[in-house]
């Protein structure tokens, strides 16, 4: 039987028409902002914002929000090896096992077992995961701390991904249509946790950690059992944002529930918590399907004129808990834009939503572009290049932004908070 997900729903739309400083300084500005703000009578935990998608966001206050470095890290990287090695090995060693029984009934049983040994793995995993994320929202570990822990959570869920895989392909090819429909499902049902779902700016702060990739500044944030992850990679913006509180996989689904079909009312959630990226008088290609049979989830996927967005809804609460974005951030839509000035540099920031991208300009005052450095509440965020021009990431809440060139002269924007006039 085939192990890929079940689609259920295919909706796919294509209509036409669619602060300190040197010597002369200015005051630092102080900035309000228009862009869209989070209400608390919005359970969804989805932001609403015009004319863009709206994106998963904690409603409590984050706890904790920084700036880190994902640079290449020795332990990290032995780490991920050993960990690779060690994954290889277990598939080897089920694919022996499986060949070593003399019937059907030894290969079911060594199946079994493989099988309850990953779902403890997956539930060992799940609950590192929060673990994880609460120790970084109350303060318990550093930055660069939980960035070693997400990475290390991140090869171990990468191979846990690979050891299924490898186990329902040689479960499908030794027993085939013997495989009792029970273990059948259980087996299916490891490929739609939490930890098996697409993560792919952990992946690339992984790649990041262990030399596979260029190293990225990456902003963090976490609530509890919330985590939002962003940055600008390159010429993309990516957001990655987690709430586990949302999914709880032993409840009932409430999508199965009431006199509609299930996939009916997955739609018109969907709608209802993304309406830019769902309404129908847009020309954007969507996809709305579950992540499998004996599952909850519900997976969406939206392809837009500013770029991507995937988002898993959890039939336990009709609620977004996982989703993933990948944004032109030169095509987000602007909320405002701030200045300020010295003698010798001017400073331009360009706001988008909150925890999305941000541009940083500086220049002389004859319109030169300088290089700086860029700090966020005292972080360094990067620099602004032969360009003059840094994208990073919008912090939530109140923060100053400084720039400081390359003779040290500061230009700073005051702290203020961006919220929606009233």
């Amino acid at each position: 039987m085939s192990r890929t997900p079940l689609l259920i729903a295919l909706v796919a739309l294509a209509l036409a028409v669619l602060s300190v400083g040197a010597a002369g300084q200015a005051p630092p500005v102080v900035v309000e902002d228009s862009s869209p703000s989070i209400t608390d009578e919005q359970p969804s935990r989805v932001a609403d914002v015009p004319n863009t998608t709206n994106y998963l966001f904690p409603n409590d206050d984050a706890e904790r929000q920084a700036y880190v470095r994902a640079d290449v890290d020795v332990g990290s990287a032995v780490a991920a090896s050993a960990t690779r090695l060690e994954g290889e090995h277990r598939a080897v060693t089920l694919e022996r096992r499986l060949a070593s029984q003399p019937d059907t009934d030894g290969q079911r049983a060594v199946v079994e077992q493989a099988v309850s040994d990953a779902e403890a793995e997956r539930s060992r995993l799940d609950t590192a995961h929060e673990s994880l994320y609460r120790a970084y929202s109350d303060g318990s570990l550093s930055r660069q701390q939980f960035l070693r822990g997400l990475v290390r959570l991140e090869v171990q869920a990468t191979q846990h991904r690979a050891l299924v895989g490898a186990l329902q392909t040689t479960a499908e090819t030794e027993l085939g249509s013997s495989l009792p429909p029970l273990l059948d499902t259980r087996l299916a049902s490891l490929q739609t946790g939490v930890v098996t779902l697409p993560s792919p700016l952990s992946d690339r702060i992984r790649a990041a950690a262990v030399g596979t990739g260029d190293p990225l500044v990456v902003y963090t944030q976490g609530a509890g059992d919330a985590l939002v992850l962003a940055t600008v990679d390159g010429q993309t913006f990516r957001r990655q944002a987690t709430l586990l509180g949302e999914h709880q996989p032993d409840a009932p689904d409430q999508f199965e529930t009431g006199d509609q079909q299930a996939i009916v009312q997955v739609v018109d959630r969907t709608t209802d918590l993304y309406p830019w990226a769902y309404s129908n008088d847009q020309q954007f290609s969507r996809r709305v399907e579950s992540a499998g049979p004996s599952t909850s989830i519900y997976r969406i996927q939206a392809d837009h004129p500013q770029g991507s967005l995937s988002s898993y809804l959890s039939g336990s609460t009709t609620n977004a808990f996982h989703e993933v974005q990948t944004l032109d951030p030169t095509e987000v839509p602007v909320y405002r834009t701030v200045q300020n000035e010295t003698d010798t540099l001017n400073l331009t920031v360009t706001t988008t939503t909150v925890t999305g991208p941000m541009r940083v300009q500086l220049s002389s005052p004859d319109g030169g572009s300088q290089n700086g450095t860029v700090l966020i509440d005292g972080q360094p965020v990067g620099t602004t290049g032969s360009d003059g021009i840094l994208w990073t990431v919008r912090p939530t809440g109140t923060f100053e932004l400084t720039a400081v060139d390359e003779t040290g002269t500061e230009v700073t924007l005051a702290p203020t908070r961006f919220v929606r006039p009233s």
